[in-house]
């Protein structure tokens, strides 16, 4: 708590213990001496300070203080006014200086870096500048020879512009009987899929059937002395699509083989004989020839139901998308085929920069050389591998 103000006599008013139960400890002012020596010690501990340096700074700070005092005691003779100026006073202008001093120093030695690193890059720069100049000299003779090159392509270029007219009307052409051509295989393609689409999931269904199959559902057809009405249309239809006589007798022994079940899955449904299939309708064509109603009486006769059901749908299908596929196919061979009409110098192999032949990176980096002249900017490859293909047909043509 300050002693200047009311505030101090008000509390020792208030608290009278603080007068009665304290001792005043006294801080006299130290003799000039007594200062020197203070500053001198703290001083001695900064480095890069020579001896007379440091006297002059000691002497300054105790200048400063013993003045201030001064002016404190006149401050307090004119108008009352207690300012206080203590030893520690003393202490903490001598530890701002040196604080001070620090700060300096190092924003000193920042500004030298900077300035340091400056002078290393303008040294640098100088040297890419003279090795740039240099460059450009040597560069000068090929850019004046690739300027030259350049300037007998575009004559070249300009004097075959009506020719390369010509091939982008044939160009333009063929590219809508390719486009007609497209949608039209598109049509194709999609009706034979939708065709697909009914035949497939039926194959997929009876196939899951007869893989689940056991060798008891096998038996338990076997077993019938006098199979009802449905298993017996149902063994008739598969003896038929197997190559048996459509009876029981041979159906007990198809059942009884060992690789029933294998020649099922492995049946080739894409060369089914017309006669199996036409005696095959005699079944199919019946109401009651169904996978549900056959299932009624034996599960396992419902598995090869759906079998023989499968394979008369998917012969039928195939029948209709058989000529879709070589529609298709001559439809692809069209538009994948390339244009004699289009450019017959490119497409034929015997030329020399054909379109046909294959083309070697030295080949193409050499041409390049001679006809692109040399540009200080960023090149796009892939655009430039289009235009490269243009400036060939052109000069083909």
């Amino acid at each position: 708590m300050s002693p200047v103000g009311e505030a101090f006599r008000r509390r020792c008013r208030m608290f009278p213990s603080l007068i009665n139960c304290t001792t005043i400890d006294w801080y006299l002012p130290w003799p000039r001496q007594a200062l020197l020596d203070v500053a001198d010690r703290f001083l001695s501990t900064v480095e890069g300070l020579d001896e007379d340096a440091k006297k002059s700074i000691s002497k300054l700070c105790c200048d400063v203080h013993m003045s201030v005092e001064a002016k404190s005691n006149k401050f307090w003779d004119e108008l009352r006014r207690k300012f206080y100026v203590s030893p520690k006073s003393y202490l903490d202008l001598i530890e701002m200086y040196i604080k001070l001093l620090g700060e300096k120093r190092g924003e000193l030695s920042e500004k030298r870096d900077r300035f340091k690193n400056g002078l290393d890059k303008m040294v640098e720069v100088g040297h890419v500048i003279v090795q740039s100049k240099k460059d450009l000299d040597d560069l000068a003779p090929v850019l004046v020879e690739k300027s030259k090159a350049t300037d007998e392509l575009l004559v070249v270029v300009s004097k075959d512009k009506a020719s390369a007219a010509e091939v982008e009307i044939v160009v333009s052409r063929e590219a809508a009987e390719v486009e007609a051509q497209a949608k039209e295989v598109k049509a194709v393609q999609a009706d034979a899929q939708k065709d697909l689409d009914e035949a497939l999931p039926a194959l997929d269904a009876a196939m899951t059937a007869l893989n689940s199959l056991s060798k008891g559902d096998i038996t338990e057809v076997k077993s019938f002395a006098k199979p009802p009405e449905k298993v017996q249309m149902t063994m008739e239809a598969v003896c038929i699509l197997l190559g048996h006589k459509p009876d029981w007798d041979s159906a007990k022994k198809l059942l009884g083989m060992p690789d029933f079940m294998e020649q099922l899955v492995k049946y080739d449904k894409d060369n089914i004989d017309p006669k199996k299939i036409k005696q095959l309708q005699k079944y199919v064509t019946k109401e009651d020839f169904n996978p549900t109603d056959v299932g009624k009486v034996s599960n396992a006769a419902k598995g090869l139901c759906m079998w023989c059901c499968a394979m008369d749908t998917y012969n039928r299908v195939a029948k209709d998308v058989e000529p879709k596929k070589a529609k298709l196919a001559e439809g692809l061979s069209f538009e994948n085929a390339p244009s004699a009409s289009l450019c017959p110098c490119v497409c034929s192999p015997s030329h020399p920069i054909s379109l046909m032949s294959p083309i070697s990176s030295e080949q193409r980096n050499a041409f390049m050389l001679a006809h692109i002249p040399v540009l200080l900017l960023p090149i796009d490859m892939q655009r430039l591998s289009r235009c490269r293909d243009l400036v060939l047909l052109e000069i083909c043509c």
